[in-house]
């Protein structure tokens, strides 16, 4: 799991002015244009499905960036592994 790859991966379930849009870890997600609640949903769903992680909307709430996002994930990843 890195970084680069997750972000391929967010980028793939947003809208299509994402792909014009340099991602990084960096990008504060809940600021572009094409983020909503049913976005949010939608990381959630594809995070489970990739990863296996179940994030809540507190979870999610929590990070400012994909990096803070990408932190998060992998820590639920550890701990279901250890």
């Amino acid at each position: 799991m890195n970084i680069t790859t997750f972000i391929a991966q967010l980028t793939e379930e947003f809208d299509p002015s994402w792909e014009t849009q340099t991602l990084t870890p960096a990008t504060h997600f809940r600021g572009l244009d094409s983020w909503s609640s049913m976005q949010a949903l939608v990381v959630l769903a594809r995070i489970n499905e990739e990863y296996g992680v179940l994030l809540t909307d507190a979870d999610l709430g929590r990070c400012e960036t994909i990096q803070d996002l990408f932190v998060l994930v992998k820590a639920y990843k550890a701990a279901s592994i250890g």
